[in-house]
């Protein structure tokens, strides 16, 4: 994980000539976070994001074996996933930044 000192601003979302992109109408937009926060060196991997769901689906086509990036997750499947990772590092309450798996 890198720490990453708030407040920082930065362009999120997509440009629209972005290979493999099906929303139409997805823009970049220039966002703000107020905090600081961690987020990870490398992108998740499928071998990653099935140990905490091994029902997940994703294009094997795109990721061949399990070392590969993780593909077609939702946010909300993705905030469930940071929950995980926090309960599995005993994160304070009144620092996690999403709901319990079970809300």
């Amino acid at each position: 994980m890198i720490k990453i000192a708030g407040p920082v601003e930065f362009q999120i979302g997509s440009p629209g000539h972005e290979a493999f992109r099906s929303h139409q109408g997805e823009v970049s937009v220039r966002t703000r976070i107020e905090r600081s926060f961690s987020i990870a060196a490398a992108e998740v991997t499928v071998g990653q994001f099935k140990r905490f769901n091994d029902a997940a689906s994703y294009a094997v086509e795109f990721a061949p074996s399990s070392d590969c990036p993780m593909n077609t997750v939702s946010w909300f499947q993705a905030a469930s996933y940071c929950r995980w990772l926090s309960e599995a590092e005993d994160i304070a309450e009144d620092q996690m930044c999403y709901p319990s798996l079970e809300e």
